[in-house]
């Protein structure tokens, strides 16, 4: 039986930063969008839309 890819003892510190920064990047860009989006000029209803597109990615790859 191979161990190789297999998380390790030492990779699950580097497994579990990598799954709390990925599930924090979709819910900071929530509170930042209306910021963002005025620094840039973007309607506020099209930041929203940014915001959306995110979650409904993350719900498709759930289902």
């Amino acid at each position: 039986m191979s161990t190789e890819g297999s998380a390790t003892p030492a990779r699950l510190p580097l497994l579990a930063l990598a799954c709390g920064m990925t599930a924090a990047n979709l819910y900071y860009a929530q509170p930042l969008a209306g910021p963002i989006s005025m620094a840039i000029g973007l309607p506020t209803g099209a930041a929203g839309l940014i915001v959306t597109g995110s979650d409904q990615d993350k719900a498709d790859f759930l289902s």
